[in-house]
């Protein structure tokens, strides 16, 4: 019986942890693909992933103690040291997987945001050699000669 808890412990821990999971929409796999005017919807917001991080911190820090733990220390408690290491074991990769993931999809939601509201950026002279120039022309040269005043001497 102990056993098959162990086995069914980590799937289940890696379904049912980590925020991010729960609370991240993540970006479209093709945003390019969007029609032109459809807003970008997907999380941007940090606190799950930051929870999940926290969280992988906790069952990293409580399952070392629990593996540098003794068996007597364990008579009295509902779990043995070994379920322990293992439950933290579980749901520290669990948090941990949610969080990376969390981490990773916030960032390309918070990249692909900037860039829909940053203004388009110029093309290259390989793609505007076609084109005519969008730019203004610079201004017609002055005729008059440019005075330069004298730099001041100091100290002199």
């Amino acid at each position: 019986m102990v056993k098959v808890c162990r086995v069914l412990m980590l799937p289940a821990a890696l379904t049912l942890s980590g925020c991010s999971f729960a609370f991240v929409d993540p970006p479209p796999k093709h945003p390019e693909r969007l029609p032109p005017g459809v807003p970008l919807h997907c999380t941007t917001n940090r606190w799950a992933p930051i929870v999940d991080t926290v969280v992988t911190a906790f069952q990293g820090v409580r399952t070392a103690l629990a593996v540098n733990a003794n068996d007597e220390e364990y008579v009295d408690y509902p779990i043995s040291r070994d379920a322990d290491i293992a439950a933290g074991v579980a749901l520290g990769v669990g948090f941990g997987v949610a969080a990376i993931w969390g981490h990773v999809s916030t960032s390309k939601c918070a990249s692909l945001k900037a860039a829909e509201r940053a203004p388009e950026r110029p093309r290259d002279q390989s793609d505007a050699s076609n084109e005519p120039s969008k730019t203004p022309p610079p201004p017609p040269a002055s005729d008059k000669p440019t005075v330069t005043p004298p730099s001041p001497s100091w100290g002199r």
